[in-house]
C-alpha cells in the first residue's frame, strides 16, 4: 500500500519493498501467485528465499511468455518456442498458397499482448515475413496487408487503497 514515491525512498534506504501479484485464468479454478521483492533489509528477506528472475533458469513464464529484464525495465516477451511456432505457421501457409491459413496466422501474431518487448519480436516477425513472401513467392502475387495497428499493454495504476475515516458527527443537545 506505498505510492511510487514511498517505494522509490524506501529502495533509496536500502529496505526491501515487494509487490504480490495474482493471475487467475479465466478458465479454471486455480490462481497463481508471486511475490516480487527488490533486495535489501527487511522481514521479508528474513522469512522468505527468494531468486533472482534475471537468471535464465528462474524466470516467469506464463503461456508461451517470458518475463525479462532488458537493462531498460521489465517486460514480457514471446519464449523460443513461441517465437518459431509463428515463424513455423507462417512460412507453412507461405509455401502452401493457403492464403486463410495466412491471413489467421497473421491476425494470430497480431493479437499477441501488447507489450513493449513482444511488440518488438512482432515488428520483427512482421518484417522476416515480408522477406519470406519474396523469397518464397518470387513477388508472382502481392502479399497480403499487414495490420496497420498492434494493441499495445498500458501500465495500469496500482492505487493505493484509501484508509477508512471514522466520521464525526456533531451531537447537538438538546
Amino acid at each position: 500500500e506505498l505510492t511510487k514515491s514511498q517505494r522509490s525512498r524506501r529502495k533509496l534506504s536500502g529496505e526491501a519493498v515487494t509487490q504480490f501479484l495474482v493471475w487467475k485464468p479465466e478458465s479454471g479454478d486455480k490462481a497463481i501467485f508471486w511475490l516480487l521483492t527488490t533486495g535489501g533489509k527487511g522481514r521479508v528477506m528474513e522469512r522468505e528465499q527468494f531468486v533472482d528472475l534475471r537468471d535464465k533458469e528462474h524466470r516467469l513464464s506464463l503461456t508461451g511468455y517470458e518475463l525479462v529484464h532488458d537493462g531498460v525495465s521489465w517486460s514480457w516477451r514471446m519464449e523460443k518456442t513461441t517465437y518459431t511456432n509463428h515463424q513455423k505457421r507462417l512460412r507453412n501457409a507461405i509455401l502452401a498458397k493457403n492464403d486463410l491459413a495466412l491471413q489467421m496466422a497473421i491476425a494470430s501474431l497480431y493479437n499477441s499482448p501488447g507489450f513493449r518487448l513482444v511488440r518488438r519480436q512482432v515488428g520483427m516477425l512482421s518484417k522476416w515475413l515480408r522477406g519470406e513472401w519474396k523469397r518464397l513467392r518470387k513477388d508472382t502475387e502481392p502479399m497480403p496487408a499487414l495490420p496497420t495497428f498492434l494493441a499495445y499493454v498500458r501500465r495500469l495504476p496500482n492505487p493505493v487503497p484509501k484508509k477508512k475515516t471514522k466520521k464525526v458527527m456533531d451531537v447537538v443537545k438538546a
